[in-house]
């Protein structure tokens, strides 16, 4: 049951998008004045990153990454100065990798 729920509300965004018209310009073309400086989300430095990984359980699963956290542990001090090339490069361009885009739904019953 929970398959088929899942299975119905996940394809509603994408007969929803079939309906919308496609615009004809970029969004770029009404950006006049970029904001390279984000808001929300600023620039990650190498110690935060070593203290995030170190922060990690261990014990717990891996993510949509597929890497196991121990890994991690033991070479962050290999991994942590690309880990914050790529996530600042990702903060600034604002493309992200696709399995962050990743969605669960679950359906919550309400009386």
């Amino acid at each position: 049951m929970a398959n088929i729920f899942n299975s119905y509300f996940g394809s509603i965004a994408k007969e929803i998008d079939k309906k919308i018209p496609k615009p004809s310009n970029s969004y770029k073309n009404y950006l006049k004045n970029q904001n390279m400086h984000n808001l929300f989300l600023n620039a990650i430095e190498e110690k935060e990153i070593l203290n995030i990984i170190s922060s990690f359980d261990s014990k717990k699963s891996t993510s949509t990454n597929s890497i196991p956290t121990y890994v991690l542990k033991k070479f962050k001090h290999v991994l942590h100065i690309p880990l914050c090339k790529l996530i600042n490069l990702s903060f600034t361009t604002g493309i992200f990798p696709s399995y962050h885009k990743i969605a669960n739904i679950i359906p919550i019953y309400k009386k």
